[in-house]
């Protein structure tokens, strides 16, 4: 079986898990013996190979590469998801790849950039195609459901307009996957994908180092709390530390703060004025900011598609406190207690709770039964035996 993967970005290339998880289920096909290709978007045509897989890259066709963190008007945005809406520019790349590579499916995942004019090339080939829904691009070209400080409860009229034909395209689609139940229902809700086979498959992890016997917190036990992942007030540091500033006279407590930040975010959360108790690592590699934290909080204040850095708190063995948002909960839900509503007074509400008596945490589940359903081999085979059926059909 030849499959070829589409993401916006790949390896070495990310902006979120998305990337990490597409890069791990392409390079497990490939070991478990399923021809892997990946088509993906840079600065300029490139091809090379990643641990045994084979990587084009095609020159994005649009006014500007949008992975950079210089600010663009509303104007210019407003055009970039105009052009991505009905952008045919990259046809004629994907087909020489395409006839060169002989794909038996396509598995298309984050499509912002390539537009999804390109199911139509392979429905006209006649290749089956499988699309996995990671993020809202389909529904909201902030690809976020999120806007002035808020989640999207309503669909505004730029996103209506601009889902319409997103919409329409993904009628060609033949099977759908949601990596959480709430992505895939949220899609449904929407009216996408009338005619796809629908099923959920989480994201795959590798189990191998997973703990399975976290530390026991006492009464005297110091917490070192973490947060990890973008900066942005989204994934909700701001409301973090707004509530932990709460809890400044406690000695018991310290948070570590993981992630790419400039000097101008540093003062802008200092302002919270947690002083010694904030510190924080920059980019930091998992493995490391994992063994200085027993405690992961996440905050998030949008709905989260999946919520990747929980699973791998739980496979570090640690303590994991999340917001209900999105797809959070369904990965604590044998451990509902430790989730929060994302507002001050729930979490501060929480926090308190176990800064005063931090043996509580103790009745956290690490049940390796839960875990292992994550496994990676076990998502790969679940991809394998969908483009199975699907190329029967």
């Amino acid at each position: 079986m030849k499959v070829i993967l589409i993401n916006t970005l790949y390896h070495p290339f990310k902006v979120g898990g998305a990337e990490l998880s597409v890069q791990a289920l392409a390079e497990k096909l490939n070991e478990m013996g399923v021809i892997t290709g990946i088509i993906t978007l840079g600065k300029q045509d490139d091809a090379c190979e990643v641990n045994g897989v084979k990587i084009w890259r095609i020159k994005i066709e649009n006014i500007f590469w949008p992975f950079e963190e210089e600010e663009k008007s509303s104007l210019q945005k407003l055009r970039w998801h105009y052009n991505d809406v009905v952008n045919n520019s990259y046809k004629d790349k994907i087909n020489t790849i395409l006839n060169q590579f002989k794909p038996d499916i396509i598995n298309t995942n984050n499509l912002s950039g390539f537009s999804v004019s390109i199911w139509e090339l392979f429905k006209n080939k006649k290749i089956k195609i499988v699309h996995t829904l990671r993020d809202y691009y389909l529904i909201c070209p902030k690809t976020t459901k999120y806007k002035k400080g808020k989640t999207c409860t309503q669909t505004c009229l730029e996103c209506g307009l601009l889902s319409y034909l997103k919409k329409r395209a993904s009628h060609k689609v033949d099977a759908v996957v949601g990596i959480s139940e709430y992505i895939l229902n949220k899609h449904n809700e929407h009216g996408f994908f009338k005619n796809a086979k629908k099923s959920i498959q989480v994201n795959g992890f590798d189990l191998k180092n997973s703990i399975s016997r976290p530390i026991i917190f006492g009464d005297h036990t110091q917490l070192r709390l973490g947060f990890i992942g973008q900066i942005n007030k989204t994934k909700g540091i701001e409301l973090l530390l707004q509530t932990l500033s709460h809890f400044n006279s406690y000695n018991n407590w310290e948070l570590h703060v993981a992630g790419k930040i400039s000097e101008s975010q540093k003062s802008k959360l200092n302002r919270f004025q947690l002083n010694e108790k904030l510190k924080f690592t920059g980019y930091i590699e998992q493995k490391h900011f994992f063994d200085k934290i027993n405690v992961l909080i996440v905050p998030s204040i949008w709905e989260e598609p999946f919520g990747r850095v929980v699973l791998e708190g739980l496979i570090n063995g640690k303590v994991v406190l999340a917001s209900n948002k999105g797809g959070l909960k369904e990965l604590l839900k044998n451990n509902t207690q430790f989730i929060f509503e994302p507002n001050e007074k729930e979490l501060k509400k929480l926090i308190g709770a176990i800064l005063n008596k931090p043996t509580k945490l103790n009745l956290f589940k690490h049940e390796n039964t839960f875990i292992n359903q994550f496994s990676l081999t076990k998502s790969a085979k679940e991809y394998q035996k969908l483009f199975c059926e699907m190329i029967e059909e």
